[in-house]
């Protein structure tokens, strides 16, 4: 049974359930693999170069997944990633950039093109 992510203090770093809701939407939404063939969820935590987060459906979302090339990225531990309201990840001006964005990812199920300035 997959565990209800909008639950605060879940770590979902390593989790096999999480990295295969992940990857499976992943690859039905863009059409190639999340992670090379024979990797998993250590993989795609400890030694992905693309950065990769996830939050919660909470009507204010919580990132709930930082791997760590978005943690580096962003320059956020684990746990201020998974305590932070995904919208304050954009300062106030870009905040209706991060809008599109959100948009983008609500039709297409994905964005793969962003580019913006995040808060550190």
């Amino acid at each position: 049974m997959i565990a209800n992510y909008n639950d605060a203090g879940l770590d979902l770093s390593y989790d096999p359930e999480f990295y295969a809701l992940m990857a499976e939407s992943f690859e039905r939404s863009v059409g190639r693999r999340l992670a090379p063939e024979s990797q998993g969820a250590e993989w795609l935590y400890d030694r992905s170069p693309a950065v990769v987060l996830a939050h919660n459906t909470d009507a204010d979302p919580r990132f709930i997944y930082a791997n760590r090339a978005a943690q580096a990225c962003f320059e956020y531990s684990w746990d201020e990633f998974v305590t932070l309201p995904s919208r304050l990840s954009a300062e106030a001006p870009d905040r209706a950039e991060r809008e599109r964005l959100l948009n983008a990812v609500a039709a297409n199920g994905f964005i793969a093109d962003y580019r913006g300035l995040r808060i550190a």
